[in-house]
């Protein structure tokens, strides 16, 4: 996968930057991408393959007059480029467990001018991260004593909706709002969307 970019008013591409690597053969089984058509062992790199499937955001997260550009691949890396000279900034990339293939949440929540980073993988990681990468906090969406159905099975985030922040209560504090897919599996199977079982989806506002 790769972030480009297209300058419109000269007529030229100002970015072409190769972000991950890997084969056709690790990506996610039954990708959006090929249309399912690729050989596809989803076992390989536990089913993340470089697919880029997240809209890319441009933001100044240090309020330094430079733009940067957010971006997370299924492999699992968010990723925050310098928009005018396509360098990693410092601290960056970052690595999820799980595929990001939602739009990172950006919003300056702590008022120190920085802004923050929010993060959802599809399996119901949500992070927060600060300017330079560091994770602020962190938390799954299933809660510990959810994801165990007995030795065999387990409760997994299968997919989430993009993230989204307002005042969720009308107490005049910010809350991130967010809808999981949750199904159930065997343990082996965790990285096989074909083998889970959807039970529901559930709204959070965390």
């Amino acid at each position: 996968n790769a972030i480009m970019g297209y300058n419109l008013r000269w007529n030229y591409w100002s970015i072409q930057e190769v972000l991950d690597l890997s084969t056709d053969w690790s990506a996610p089984l039954g990708d959006i991408v090929s249309g399912g058509t690729a050989p596809i062992n989803s076992n390989s790199h536990r089913g993340m393959g470089a697919w880029a499937l997240a809209t890319p955001i441009a933001v100044q997260l240090d309020g330094g007059g430079k733009n940067h550009i957010i971006v997370g691949t299924s492999m699992g890396l968010v990723y925050a480029l310098e928009a005018q000279w396509h360098g990693l900034r410092s601290g960056w990339p970052v690595q999820m467990r799980h595929p990001v293939e939602q739009k990172v949440l950006v919003e300056d929540v702590v008022g120190n001018t920085n802004l923050e980073v929010f993060v959802v993988s599809t399996g119901g990681d949500l992070v927060s991260l600060n300017a330079d990468g560091g994770v602020l906090w962190a938390r799954n969406l299933l809660k510990d004593d959810e994801t165990s159905l007995g030795k065999a099975k387990t409760l997994i985030v299968r997919g989430t909706s993009p993230l989204s922040m307002g005042d969720a209560d009308g107490t005049g504090r910010l809350a991130i709002v967010v809808v999981a897919m949750i199904a159930s599996t065997d343990r082996q199977h965790e990285h096989r969307p074909d083998k889970h079982d959807v039970l529901e989806y559930r709204l959070y506002a965390i």
